[in-house]
């Protein structure tokens, strides 16, 4: 892991320097600021990867302070606060977690490295957790030889969930990522459809791999839709407070190779072939809050849906453009 940057604003200018030099000892490249004015002028030339900021900083406030700075950040910062001893209530330690935490005047130097190095490690193991969240492998029966057949594949993606994640803890990344899939999974079992696989922040799942399920695009629209509906209501929205939650989904309909694939001691049954690639292409050029969906699934589904945009896009490995459809059913 490279050198971390901290920068430290306190106001009380002999512990601030005493601060700088031992952390610089132990390690961190160290900036160095008095008031909240020289800190954000620092921070705005100098990014740091840590801050360590005095809760009661003259002029903004701590608080106020460190607020000022995420806004500016293009990418995840670990702040410490810190606070005189008499001022800790159990408020004040409820009040900080994931990428922030407090530590006590005077300081005990050793405690305060810890902490530094524990929001380091979670910044930096942020996607790790998010993607191991994809390891699951979809249900499709004892399949034991590939079948060619005509699917609904539907993907589903969150809008920016990676920049949600890196502002927060692991464990509320993992608690919400695992909310949001247990959402979509819950929808699309509802509708006939089966999960092929998790994809961390979301989802491909499959309609119609059962012979008798006719009707299977109109199934997939029902499922997205139902997805879409009842986001805001998810526990996930609520870990994500203040942010605004949106999903892409993309449908296409197509022939593809149901089977299994991998090696004996690892073999997994799933979808394979162009048309589960144009599915997750549409996906991809979904609009947050939006159902996208190709031409051959709009053929299904024509008087079925109110068509609320259509667009003409080239996507990557097809030579012509593609029709997609913004949709939502009637």
């Amino acid at each position: 892991m490279a050198t971390q940057r901290v920068l430290i604003v306190e106001p009380d200018q002999q512990t601030a320097t005493w601060l700088s030099r031992a952390l610089g000892t132990a390690g961190f490249e160290v900036s160095l600021a008095f008031d909240a004015a020289t800190g954000h002028a620092i921070a705005t030339s100098l990014p740091p990867d840590l801050a360590v900021i005095d809760l009661f900083l003259t002029q903004t406030g701590g608080v106020t302070f460190a607020d000022h700075l995420w806004e500016g950040q293009s990418k995840p910062l670990g702040i410490v606060f810190t606070v005189p001893r008499d001022y800790v209530s159990q408020s004040l330690r409820e009040r900080f977690f994931g990428l922030e935490d407090f530590i006590l005047k005077p300081f005990h130097l050793p405690e305060l490295i810890e902490r530094l190095h524990r929001l380091s490690y979670r910044i930096h193991n942020l996607a790790d957790v998010v993607a191991e969240l994809g390891q699951h492998t979809g249900r499709f029966g004892n399949m034991q030889a590939a079948r060619r057949m005509i699917l609904t594949l539907m993907f589903a993606d969150v809008r920016g969930f990676t920049g949600m994640s890196e502002s927060r803890d692991p464990e509320t990344v993992a608690a919400a990522a695992n909310n949001l899939l247990e959402h979509l999974a819950a929808s699309v079992v509802r509708f006939g459809g089966i999960i092929d696989k998790f994809l961390g922040d979301g989802m491909m799942t499959v309609f119609g791999i059962d012979e008798n399920s006719a009707d299977h695009e109109l199934a997939a629209a029902h499922a997205a839709q139902d997805i879409m509906d009842n986001l805001e209501d998810t526990h996930t929205a609520s870990l994500f407070t203040g942010i605004d939650l949106k999903l892409g989904i993309g449908l296409h309909t197509g022939a593809a190779v149901v089977g299994p694939v991998g090696p004996p001691f690892r073999r997994d049954v799933t979808v394979i072939g162009d048309t589960v690639n144009l599915a997750s292409r549409i996906c991809s050029e979904a609009r947050p809050g939006e159902i996208l969906i190709s031409h051959d699934t709009f053929q299904a589904l024509q008087n079925r849906v109110d068509i609320l945009d259509i667009r003409e896009t080239f996507m990557r490995g097809k030579r012509f453009s593609q029709r997609v459809y913004s949709v939502r059913l009637k």
